[in-house]
């Protein structure tokens, strides 16, 4: 399990040095490994300050490994979207191109080969950005929370390898949609020609 102290730093002026009837005379920092006792601080105080500071840094490791777990899923529906697609891809122009095929079934065939086409690409889309989204966020905390900045962009080299894999895929599925319409209008134009 991720485990991470949260810490935040401000400036805080000192306290002025001032008293009130029988109000404290003496102030100090203290780090939170070198708080006084409760003899020496408000009846209670020092519980308060170690409780709150230890449920923001809980707060911070739940929220951090839950944004984790779901860019985590986003991710994996990034992809499992062009996957499934290119399946439904083959078998529908198996279809389209058979030889005993019909002229309907080749241009059904043909059409909802098209349609998953769109439908994929704007489902990717759609997973990209808020996997983007996601992404980013777990940079700013990382960044805020002086984590290991695991979620940073990383240079990569290589023509192919620095190319935008989504990109790739949304002109694939985009040739696979063009094609499906060329496929649906010489079957009804020209049915032969695909016998």
């Amino acid at each position: 399990m991720f485990q991470a102290e949260c810490v935040e730093r401000i400036d805080v002026p000192p306290p002025e040095r001032r008293t009130f009837d029988a109000e404290a005379l003496g102030f100090a920092w203290f780090s939170l490994d070198s708080l006084p006792d409760d003899y020496a601080l408000w009846p209670g105080t020092r519980a308060l300050v170690l409780k709150t500071v230890s449920f923001r840094s809980d707060a911070v490791t739940i929220g951090y490994t839950a944004l984790q777990a779901r860019a985590l899923t986003r991710d994996e529906l990034t992809w499992q979207t062009p996957a499934l697609a290119m399946t439904a891809q083959a078998f529908l122009m198996t279809i389209a191109l058979a030889a005993d095929s019909s002229q309907t079934a080749r241009v059904v065939a043909s059409l909802l080969s098209a349609l998953v086409s769109l439908l994929s690409a704007q489902l990717l889309e759609k997973h990209s950005a808020l996997h983007h989204q996601d992404f980013l966020s777990l940079e700013r905390l990382e960044q805020r929370a002086g984590l290991l900045r695991v979620h940073a962009k990383p240079a990569v080299t290589g023509r192919l390898a620095s190319a935008r894999s989504r990109q790739w895929w949304q002109r694939g599925m985009a040739a696979f949609g063009l094609t499906s319409i060329v496929i649906a209008v010489v079957a009804i134009v020209w049915p032969g020609l695909l016998d």
